[in-house]
């Protein structure tokens, strides 16, 4: 062996020892940090238990035994302190409500512009959709009177909200803290400076950016911050917050008052912008790290960012521990310690201005790169794709937006005592540089190229990921390079390889419903998931993972949000030749603008009043509508799939067991696969319906921690003495069956548990 060889790759190994032993000092020293920690992955058990080896991977590093007990304490307080399972007492049918509420989020506007909020009363954690009056806020107890509404299956849960009281008249009786009024007459008095007549594009984007108000944005232009990794310019958090901050503090510290009295001021002004921005955690962790940050500055101390963020990590989920589950938050939380432990703290050259401007560029590239690095993991896991392009994006992205939300200040500021001035400042500090962004985003999101689409990419890739780029960052790269070399073969076991020329995929796309039969490039998608958000983010990365290029048709099965929200984004990304519709939904409201939008693109509309059978590739497909009943569900279009003739799976939509009943004369079985009808309800997969199909796998599409308590266990135990195999969404992730030339069978590919 050459002893010059020997030698480096001891002093490798002693670095090794050496960055591990200087990781384990900085947690030492961070009780805070561990505290968040522990609690985090104890809060979040319910969810998945791989969570807690997060704790035990920190316990086993070599800091002290006080050390590992605090983090262990922490973890049983979360253990102890989980957010509460989904109610399952939820409201099932429509009936009055009259009585008082309490506002326990801050009010904002839907899509159709009504001030929406979660709210408590007798009948439980409810949403309320309040009449137009624009001055509700957090806190309010109102008079309400109207109807408590069943939630559809495509809203999310938050809070443990069970039901939608729709509030036609509300009479203030208390109202709630001084300080939101100003925050909500701030936001009134921002969003209306930017009108749309001196603002086309300031308009749509300025509420989204300074006050976390989305609905105003496009679909088009959503879509487009989506596909170039700046969805963090248009929801509004910690950078926000960040770049908000730091404007204040400039403004304050140009005023004759005392240093305390600028931090003062500056924890009001952030209390006042996160209450306008809606309160959400990434808003509040960033408000409270900036007042610590300041409070440093006050005592002349050097500020301790990791350990401000354990504290504001700590008091989020001590307010709210459904935070816990808030990809925003994580996502917030995963860039600050990035830049906290990785980007250098270099005091600027004085030399020239050239060096001081390749300084600060280099600066921001780093700044950039690491921000994207760190969140590209949860990206990948929540979302299926990665925009590699996002540190070159985010380099001209990230000072375009601060431009123009310091600008939006700024002119709205003079605006409000000199109206024209501030117009023309708008014109100039705000519209511009929001034009640019957005045509720069537009042009950057044409290319394909920018976005990796990724199968899988979880808990244990994060960490590895992570731990990599540290060791990489202090140039160990013995510790960098067996890391990433764990997570790429953990990817590689963890990806099918054989992904076949035919398949039928059940897509995870949370409490919904979207199915994939596929052929080469040609593909059927049964049903689209509860929004375009959810098309955007899970359904159409998958189309395209299978290099999916034509849509023969989309099969609408009845017209619930949680099967056709994803409808019109579907339309607007894929060219669909046929949409296929039951004749029963031809009135149907939900349709209307959905068939206009299909016909504008050339889609044909067949409605469906009996039965239709079309082909891709080498697969039949059989739809047959129902002849109706007291609701959508029961006029549910049935889909039965054949492959060479021989069957594959049969999707119900959301039909009871009373069609089930009906359908057994048409049907014959035993079929390999059948998808549980209404996402695992009760009220469908009878026994007389499995008895009759005998399956041998039965698939539940249904969500995380869903307040419908799907799948029912009712459903999971006729199942059970049947021996038939389940497989859920909601644990497995997207369940794919793939075409075996060999056994001439449809297989199931190994799962990748989410």
């Amino acid at each position: 062996m050459n002893p010059t060889s020997s030698k480096k790759s001891e002093s490798e190994f002693a670095k090794l020892g050496d960055s591990w032993r200087s990781l384990s000092e900085e947690f030492e020293h961070r009780p805070l940090l561990l505290l968040f920690i522990g609690l985090a992955s104890g809060l979040a058990f319910r969810h998945s238990a791989a969570y807690l080896l997060v704790p035990l991977f920190f316990c086993l590093m070599s800091i002290s035994w006080p050390k590992r007990g605090l983090i262990s304490l922490a973890v049983i307080a979360g253990l102890i302190f989980q957010p509460p399972a989904p109610d399952r007492n939820i409201v099932l049918e429509k009936s009055p409500f009259e009585g008082e509420v309490e506002l326990i989020t801050m009010p904002r506007e839907n899509w159709e512009g009504k001030p929406v909020a979660i709210a408590t009363s007798d009948k439980g954690t409810t949403f309320i959709e309040l009449p137009a009056r624009t001055d509700w806020i957090l806190g309010d107890i109102l008079q309400v009177k109207g109807e408590l509404l069943p939630m559809h299956e495509a809203q999310e849960r938050k809070l443990g909200a069970r039901g939608v009281i729709d509030a036609q008249s509300a009479e203030r009786i208390s109202g709630g803290f001084p300080v939101w009024n100003i925050a909500l007459a701030f936001r009134k008095s921002f969003v209306g400076f930017y009108n749309e007549k001196d603002f086309p594009v300031a308009h749509e984007v300025m509420p989204a950016f300074g006050m976390n108000q989305t609905q105003g944005v496009d679909s088009k232009t959503y879509d487009t911050f989506v596909r170039t990794g700046t969805t963090h310019l248009i929801a509004t958090s910690g950078i926000h917050v960040m770049i908000t901050a730091g404007l204040l503090f400039l403004l304050l510290r140009l005023l004759p008052i005392p240093r305390w009295l600028q931090i003062a001021f500056l924890g009001v002004l952030l209390l006042v912008f996160a209450g306008a921005a809606g309160l959400r955690p990434p808003i509040i962790r960033a408000v409270i790290m900036s007042l610590v940050m300041a409070s440093a500055y006050l005592w002349r101390r050097q500020p301790d960012g990791l350990s401000a963020l354990g504290l504001s990590g700590l008091l989020i989920l001590g307010l709210s521990r459904d935070s816990v589950f808030d990809v925003g938050f994580w996502m917030s939380t995963a860039a600050v310690a990035a830049l906290v432990m990785f980007v250098p703290t270099e005091k600027p050259p004085s030399e020239s201005s050239w060096e001081l401007a390749k300084f600060r560029f280099k600066q921001a590239l780093i700044v950039s790169v690491v921000a994207s690095l760190a969140t590209w993991p949860i990206s990948g896991d929540t979302f299926g794709e990665i925009a590699w392009l996002s540190p070159l994006t985010n380099l001209i992205a990230i000072p375009l937006a601060t431009v123009s939300l310091w600008g939006s200040v700024i002119s709205w500021l003079i605006g409000l005592g000199v109206p024209e001035v501030g117009l023309s400042l708008g014109q100039v500090l705000v519209e511009l540089p929001c034009t640019t962004l957005v045509g720069f985003l537009d042009w950057v999101a044409r290319w394909d190229a920018g976005i990796v689409f990724i199968p899988f990419f979880g808990l244990m890739m994060f960490g590895w990921w992570h731990l990599g780029a540290l060791f990489a960052w202090k140039r160990v790269w013995v510790g960098a390079v067996s890391t990433w070399s764990l997570a790429l073969a953990g990817l590689i076991i963890s990806v099918p390889t054989n992904f076949g020329l035919a398949s039928v995929d059940y897509l995870q796309v949370g409490q919904g419903d979207s199915t994939l039969i596929r052929e080469w490039d040609t593909a059927v998608l049964i049903d689209v998931g509860a929004s375009d958000r959810i098309a955007e983010r899970l359904i159409i990365p998958e189309l395209r993972k299978r290099n999916v290029q034509t849509l023969a048709a989309v099969v609408l099965t009845h017209p619930d949000l949680d099967h056709i929200g994803g409808v019109e984004a579907t339309l607007k990304r894929y060219k669909v030749q046929n949409l296929i519709v039951s004749s029963a939904f031809e009135d149907h409201e939900l349709l209307q603008s959905t068939i206009r939008l299909a016909e504008s693109r050339g889609a044909r509309i067949l409605w469906i009043s009996e039965s239709y059978l079309f082909k891709i590739e080498n697969f039949d497909v059989h739809v047959t509508a129902l002849s109706g009943g007291s609701d959508d569900n029961t006029a549910s279009l049935i889909t039965e799939v054949h492959y060479s003739g021989k069957p594959v799976t049969i999707i119900t939509g959301d039909a009871s067991s009373r069609e089930e009943q009906a359908l057994l004369s048409q049907v014959s079985g035993p079929i390999p696969v059948l998808k549980a009808g209404h996402h695992g309800s009760n009220t469908s997969t009878s026994d007389a319906w499995l008895d009759h199909l005998q399956p041998t796998d039965l698939v539940v599409s249904c969500g995380r921690l869903n307040s419908f308590g799907h799948p029912a266990s009712d459903v999971l135990e006729r199942a059970g003495v049947r021996n038939i195999n389940v497989w859920r969404t909601d644990v497995s992730g997207t369940i794919s069956y793939q075409y075996d030339a060999e056994s001439q069978t449809f297989k199931r590919m190994p799962l990748v548990t989410k």
